[in-house]
Order: C-alpha cells, then structure tokens, then sequence
C-alpha cells in the first residue's frame, strides 16, 4: 500500500499540480487562451525535465520546452480549447506518459519513497 501512495502522491504533485494555472483561468473567465495553454505547456515540460533520473527523458522534455517555448505568441487571443489534436496536446501526452510510466517503476516496483516523512 506504501508504494500505491507513494506513486499516486508523486503523479498527484508532479503532474497534476502544475497545470493549476490553467484550471485558474478556465475557472475565471469560462476559456482557457492559446499563449496560456503554449506557455503552460513548456513550463510543465522544462519541470518535469529535472524530475526524471533517466538522460533520454531529461533531453525529450528539454527540446519539447524549448519548441513551446518558441511557438509562443505573446498576444494570441483565440481559445486554446478544445485542446486536442494541436501540438500542445500532443506534447502533453508525451511528457505526462513518459514521467508517468517512469513513476510506475519508481515508486511501484522499486519502492522508491517520494516524501521521506518519518
């Protein structure tokens, strides 16, 4: 049961978390824009770079980061929903598959602890 908590704490805190910024603004304004959604996305992939312990993973997320990061518009009014079938999405999946299936070893068949409370 440790290690189901351990794998559902750490997808919780590093893949659900951070995309808070855009459930806050669907929230307020019923929309969430394309620069938000590009944004968002090549922050998600640049953080979850630095999470992984495996090269491979860290330079995917990496490159993605940097192609979000130049797709950004910086005054791109259109709604980034529906969400699917655009390259954000495409990116999303991928880095949230990867990390995912990364935490399944991790924590699942490893039993490596996420938080070290004692």
């Amino acid at each position: 049961m440790k290690k189901i908590e351990q794998f559902l704490v750490s997808i919780f805190f590093l893949l659900i978390l951070p995309l808070i910024p855009l459930y806050a603004e669907y929230f307020k304004t019923k929309d969430v824009k394309e620069d938000s959604v590009t944004l968002c996305i090549a922050f998600y992939a640049f953080c979850l770079s630095v999470s992984t312990k495996r090269p491979v993973i860290f330079a995917i997320c990496l490159i993605m980061g940097i192609i979000e990061s130049f797709r950004y518009n910086g005054n791109n009014t259109n709604s980034g929903l529906p969400f699917k079938n655009s390259m954000e999405f495409y990116i999303f999946l991928s880095v949230f598959g990867m990390h995912f299936i990364e935490r399944i070893g991790r924590h699942c068949m490893n039993s490596e602890k996420f938080f070290n409370f004692t």
